[in-house]
């Protein structure tokens, strides 16, 4: 069983170890280092050129403040619901539908096998939840996908252990037959697998350079772009975001210079018009437009301590707030 390394620890930990002043530099793709969740004050949040900041005051709002809920990681959208990760208020991993009229929280599922849930994704029909765990008890490996029931259930490992290690973040392909994984070989490399989900069998898409620690990720409606957040790739403790362009995963950098808050959010838009990512340093949530022109600052109020997942539906995106000393666990904003 490989160690666990502190990353993995369950975020009332993480919450303390943010707070000392000690940076960690291990660059160790074998192990990375946990600079994803640093609150370095250091503004600098994206290198784009184009970068403005967004004055136009937008509906920036809660939509889900429970204090049964207290740390949400990773989120997805329907019309009417939101189906999330993250902790309860004894610290236990949960995975929760949340009505988006009146914000009541229900429970799918709690406590084992998850541990460190930190991505998920919605089947094409609604049925069912993946949900991604980066340190769950897999046997050789740390981490496990799991499917669920939205209505709620049991979780059901779908085949991936063994193979994939740390999964970061699980997203439904094109087509809804399959899912993709972010995580690391067996042999320690950075990687992005595609599962069956019918079969459950896991192969890499791509691995290595340039990838350095792949957290979240995202596809285009088309399937035609696949993009990447990974948390260490600028310098060993900056993030980049990366372009995919499938088949053939060839790749281009997008946005650069910035810090992300474990294990980050990343979400496509506008029928990828425009890719929103989450920083902390600043605490903000980016706009990047896949035509060239920029990246823009969205003005959330001030409202962002630890922003983390991000998800989008329609004309609304949805972020994620681990800090337990924020005022809501998950923000709206229309446009």
């Amino acid at each position: 069983m490989i160690p666990i390394p502190w990353r993995l620890l369950p975020l009332p930990a993480l919450a303390f170890l943010m707070a000392c002043p000690a940076k960690p530099t291990d660059t160790d793709t074998s192990e990375p280092s946990d600079a994803d969740t640093d609150t370095d004050t250091d503004t600098d949040t994206d290198t784009d050129s184009d970068t403005d900041t967004d004055t136009g005051g937008e509906a920036f709002a809660e939509a889900v403040n429970d204090a049964t809920f207290r740390e949400a990681i990773d989120v997805v959208a329907t019309a009417d619901t939101l189906y999330a990760v993250g902790f309860d208020d004894e610290g236990s991993p949960v995975v929760v539908s949340v009505a988006t009229s009146g914000g009541a929280v229900t429970v799918l599922a709690s406590g084992g096998p998850l541990v460190m849930p930190s991505g998920i994704c919605l089947s094409a029909d609604g049925s069912t939840v993946y949900v991604s765990d980066v340190a769950s008890d897999q046997g050789t490996m740390n981490g496990g996908v799991y499917s669920l029931p939205s209505g709620g259930g049991t979780l059901t490992e779908i085949g991936t252990a063994g193979t994939i290690d740390r999964p970061g973040d699980v997203t439904l392909g094109h087509g809804g037959s399959t899912v993709y994984v972010s995580g690391f070989t067996s042999e320690g490399q950075p990687a992005v697998f595609s599962v069956d989900l019918g079969t459950g069998a896991a192969s890499v898409a791509v691995q290595g350079a340039p990838l350095v620690d792949p957290t979240q990720l995202d596809q285009t409606e088309d399937g035609t772009k696949l993009y990447v957040l990974d948390s260490l790739a600028a310098d060993g403790h900056r993030a980049q975001v990366f372009e995919f362009t499938t088949p053939g995963f060839t790749s281009a950098v997008v946005a650069e210079g910035f810090q992300t808050n474990f294990p980050g959010g990343l979400s496509v838009a506008d029928s990828g018009a425009t890719v929103f990512y989450t920083t902390v340093g600043d605490p903000s949530l980016m706009a990047y437009a896949t035509d060239g022109s920029g990246t823009e600052e969205i003005d959330t109020l001030g409202l962002l301590e630890l922003p983390a997942g991000v998800c989008t539906y329609t004309d609304a995106v949805y972020v994620t707030e681990t800090s337990s000393l924020g005022g809501a666990d998950i923000y709206s904003l229309s446009y």
